[in-house]
């Protein structure tokens, strides 16, 4: 995928830090796009992207820049949406 995709929307809720007895930490920012239906998007921010959410409030209006990824477990499939950038 060589297009960037940009979601818009307002600043629901930012989630604490978890962290993996491997050492990973992620954060997850759920922004809301305005839409009438499924209008709320949980974006997760790995590792050092955690940092992109200091200073960020609930209410607050982003652009937040994202990749889209998937996996398969288990005969099941999952969506990943991780944020790389916020304007």
């Amino acid at each position: 995928m060589s297009e960037q995709i940009k979601i818009t929307g307002t600043v629901k809720e930012i989630m604490p830090v978890q962290e993996f007895s491997s050492g990973f930490y992620k954060q997850v920012l759920v922004l809301d796009t305005g839409e009438k239906y499924d209008a709320t998007v949980p974006i997760e921010f790995k590792k050092d992207k955690t940092e992109l959410l200091n200073g960020l409030g609930v209410g607050s209006e982003v652009a937040v820049y994202i990749n889209i990824g998937g996996r398969e477990y288990n005969g099941r499939y999952y969506v990943d949406v991780s944020g790389w950038k916020l304007d």
